[in-house]
């Protein structure tokens, strides 16, 4: 899945059975996502982790938008400076 302001690439299985052993794969862990960010400013720390849950922006006006809620979905981001 690529959301909307996200270029990158995305994976189609060709058979059913290289569907079911990439689903497989996504979801036992083996699968990661790496995005490159641009920051204005300075950091404090040279690397770090986010450990909070995401779900659905209700309030967003954006129709697609997550935001750290407390019944979201475990989501963890490991970042660190280049």
């Amino acid at each position: 899945r690529l959301d909307r302001e996200t270029s990158g690439v995305m994976v189609f299985a060709k058979t059913a059975a290289a569907a079911l052993e990439l689903r497989r794969m996504w979801e036992l862990g083996f699968v990661t996502k790496e995005y490159l960010a641009l920051v204005h400013g300075e950091m404090r720390d040279a690397e770090g982790h986010i450990d909070l849950p995401l779900g659905p922006d209700e309030t967003s006006a954006v129709a697609i938008k997550d935001c750290v809620r407390p019944d979201g979905a475990s989501a963890r981001t490991r970042w660190w400076l280049e």
